[in-house]
């Protein structure tokens, strides 16, 4: 498994050379890595979702939001302002 700090790193990284979809691939890897993102990176790779054509990427970006809330159930952050 990703250690969190390096899961961010590549999450950042990606959203720093502008690779959507790369950068929802690895907010699902961020997420199942235990490790807490930034909201600018959930409005970033929820852009890139919502904009994409690509179902599949709609559904990674889901499929994190849903592992997020399952994880983190008591922070304010999480659910619909995703």
């Amino acid at each position: 498994m990703l250690s969190r700090e390096c899961a961010v790193e590549l999450l950042s990284r990606s959203i720093r050379f502008a690779h959507g979809k790369l950068a929802v691939l690895r907010l699902v890897m961020a997420v199942e890595s235990g490790a807490s993102v930034a909201p600018e990176h959930w409005q970033y790779c929820k852009r890139v979702a919502e904009s994409s054509a690509d179902i599949q990427v709609k559904q990674l970006y889901q499929s994190a939001a849903l592992q997020s809330v399952r994880i983190q159930p008591d922070q304010s952050r999480c659910g619909s302002d995703r």
